[in-house]
This record gives C-alpha cells, structure tokens and sequence, in this order.
C-alpha cells in the first residue's frame, strides 16, 4: 500500500453503503524508485492527490487511469521528457474535468502561427501579434504546448503555471483549495 506501487484491489459487499473486503493484490512494486528521488515522489503524489481532488468517488474514468498509468511508467523508466509530460498530463486533466484550453489557433486572428499566450478569460491561444500591448494580462504559452519541441525548466515552469492558474478556477468553483503536495512538487523543480 505504498504511493507509486501499482495493484489490483476488488472490493466485495452486499450494499455499496455496507462494510465489505477488500482483496489487494501486488502488481508492480515501484515505491522504492520514487522514495530515491524527491521530485519523482512530488510528482506522483501531486498526480494522485489531483486525481482525488477533481473527480467523485466511484467514478470510471479509463481514459484518466491510462494515460496516468503512462505518465508514472514514464517517471519511473526515468524518460528524459517526463516533466513536460506531466505537463501535458494535467491539460489533460484540464479538459477531463471541464476547463479544457484551447491551444491550437488564435482566438483573436485564427492563425495558427506564432501562439506564445493564453487568454486567462477565455482559456484560449492568443498569437504574439494579437497579444500586442496586452502581454503582461495574458499567460505564456510554452511552445511545447502547440509544437513537436523540447522544452527547458522555464517552459516548464511557464506550463506548470497555466495549468495552475485552471486548476485554481475550478477549484474556486467547487469551493476548495489545490492539494498542497501541487506546489511542494512544483517548488521541488
């Protein structure tokens, strides 16, 4: 029952309001990668704990389960580009829970050229042009976000900061606040 370990758990009751069983089942045993490496742990547990805090008890979310099954293979293979990954991860989970952002085109012009902000009203690309003289009231679009590019740790940081600026709406929305282990994990970069 450690964080980062993946297992089978099936619960067994006659009511699902009852007290049942539950048989656990080890599959893979990750724990030990992740306790090695603070930023590795950080993540995983801001992944959970952002999972817990956007969606209801008892919902099926496959989808969800599988590319967060992928990000955590990702950061336990130790792929050069999780960070960036897990970036992309929480747009992801943006879009799950109803605040999706809209990073193809431009939301002034429709170009698809040039995208480097978001609009924090609309959640929409705005490109360098139509951002003219408004830069300091929009959020900065890191070019991984909209292109096949590396990013560095500025750009990751700069993604991590859209998406949290989302995830605060949403979380004022449902009256709650973000999980503290978001930004241990962000502080931790």
């Amino acid at each position: 029952y450690e964080s980062g370990n993946m297992v089978v758990a099936e619960w067994k009751g006659k009511k699902e309001d009852s007290l049942g069983i539950l048989k656990c089942e080890l599959v893979e045993a990750n724990s030990g990668i992740f306790l090695a490496d603070t930023k590795k742990f950080l993540s995983l547990i801001s992944l959970l704990n952002l999972i817990e805090f956007c969606f209801l008890e008892n919902e099926t979310e496959e989808e969800l389960f599988i590319k967060s099954h992928n990000l955590i293979k990702e950061i336990i293979n130790n792929k050069e580009n999780w960070l960036q990954n897990y970036v992309k991860w929480e747009l992801f989970l943006l879009n799950k829970i109803g605040f999706g952002l809209e990073l193809s085109q431009c939301i002034v012009s429709d170009s698809k050229e040039n995208l480097s902000f978001v609009s924090p009203k609309s959640g929409c690309a705005v490109s360098k042009l139509s951002a003219k003289g408004w830069e300091n009231k929009l959020l900065p679009l890191p070019a991984f976000l909209v292109a096949n590019v590396e990013a560095n740790i500025v750009d990751i940081k700069n993604g991590l900061t859209l998406t949290a600026y989302f995830l605060q709406k949403f979380a004022k929305s449902i009256n709650k606040n973000l999980p503290f282990t978001r930004k241990y994990f962000i502080d931790s970069i």
